[in-house]
C-alpha cells in the first residue's frame, strides 16, 4: 500500500513539474531583422507577443522616387500552429513618401501570440504609378488672405499662432481639400515663408503625406517656421510658397512580403543583439 501511495505521489509531482514547464512567460520577445523589398530597407524591431496581442514596429527607407502605402487592413499577423489570420489593429494607412524614412507601430489582436514563430503577412501594398500633375498654388500673403486654391486642390488657413512652442516659431493650421480622386502627395517640407526683405523660412513641422480616396477628402495639417512674431505682420508681406508640393499619382496595387520572426529574448527587444538579414520574401538567410 506504502509503495502504491508513493508511486502516486511521484506521479502526481511529475505531473506538476510537467505543468510548471509548460506554462508560457507572460511576454514573448522576437529577433530583429532587416532586408531589401523593391530597393526599400526595412527593418523589423521592438517585436513582442502576449496573450492577448503582438506588436512589431517598422522602420522603411525607402531610396526610391516612388511613394509607397501600406494599409493596416491588409497587414496580417499568424502563428505556425494555426491557420488563422489577425488584420493589423490600426487604422492609420501609411505613406512612405521618395527618399524618406518612415517609423511606425503595428499591433495585432485575436488570439494568444506567444509562440516561437510569429508570421506577419503584407497582403498588398501600393505605389506611386503614373506621374499626373503638380497643382502649383499662388502665393499666399497670410497677413491679408486665407486660401488658395488650383484645381482639385484648396489650401485654407484656419488659425495662425505666432508664438508656437514658446519660441521663435510661426503655428499656421490649416484644411487641405482635394477632390481629384486619386493619390495625392504632400511635400510640405518644400512649403516657405517669403518676407519682404528677402528672407526665407522652411517649414519645420514634420512632414506629413497623406492619401486621399472618396470617403475623405480633406486633411488637417500644421506648418511651422523658424520666424519671429513681428515678421507676420502686414508690414512685412509674409507670403507663404507653395513650389511642388501638390503632387498628384494613379496608383498600382503591388504584391506585399511575408516575415516570419524567431523567438529571441529581452536583449533582443532592446537591440543589444545582432540583427538577422533576409532575403526579399522574409525568410532568414
Amino acid at each position: 500500500m506504502k509503495k502504491i501511495i508513493f508511486c502516486v505521489l511521484i506521479f502526481l509531482v511529475g505531473i506538476n513539474f510537467i505543468s510548471i514547464a509548460q506554462q508560457k512567460a507572460e511576454k514573448f520577445f522576437y529577433k530583429d531583422t532587416v532586408f531589401t523589398f523593391l530597393e526599400c530597407k526595412i527593418e523589423v524591431i521592438k517585436n513582442l507577443s502576449t496573450d492577448k496581442t503582438f506588436k512589431t514596429t517598422l522602420i522603411i527607407t525607402n531610396p526610391t522616387d516612388k511613394f509607397f502605402i501600406i494599409n493596416p487592413l491588409e497587414v496580417f499577423s499568424f502563428t505556425d500552429n494555426s491557420s488563422n489570420k489577425y488584420q493589423g489593429a490600426s487604422r492609420k494607412v501609411e505613406v512612405i513618401p521618395p527618399n524618406f524614412t518612415r517609423k511606425f507601430v503595428l499591433r495585432f489582436e485575436g488570439t494568444d501570440f506567444r509562440e516561437s514563430t510569429v508570421n506577419i503577412d503584407f497582403s498588398k501594398m501600393q505605389m506611386t504609378e503614373q506621374f499626373l500633375a503638380v497643382y502649383e498654388l499662388g502665393d499666399l500673403d497670410f497677413s491679408r488672405e486665407n486660401f488658395r486654391e488650383a484645381g482639385p486642390v484648396k489650401f485654407t488657413i484656419d488659425d495662425k499662432d505666432p508664438s508656437a512652442h514658446n519660441k521663435v516659431s510661426y503655428k499656421i493650421m490649416a484644411k487641405l481639400e482635394y477632390t481629384g480622386g486619386k493619390f495625392l502627395g504632400l511635400l510640405l517640407y518644400n512649403i516657405n515663408v517669403k518676407t519682404k526683405d528677402g528672407a526665407n523660412y522652411k517649414n519645420i513641422e514634420k512632414p506629413h503625406l497623406f492619401q486621399y480616396n472618396n470617403s475623405k477628402t480633406s486633411e488637417r495639417i500644421i506648418l511651422i517656421f523658424p520666424l519671429e512674431p513681428e515678421a507676420g505682420k502686414k508690414e512685412n508681406a509674409p507670403t507663404i510658397s507653395f513650389h511642388d508640393v501638390f503632387r498628384e499619382y494613379t496608383l498600382a496595387n503591388i504584391e506585399g512580403f511575408k516575415i516570419k520572426l524567431r523567438q529571441g529574448n529581452i536583449d533582443d527587444y532592446k537591440g543589444r543583439r545582432k540583427t538577422e538579414t533576409k532575403d526579399d520574401d522574409g525568410e532568414t538567410d
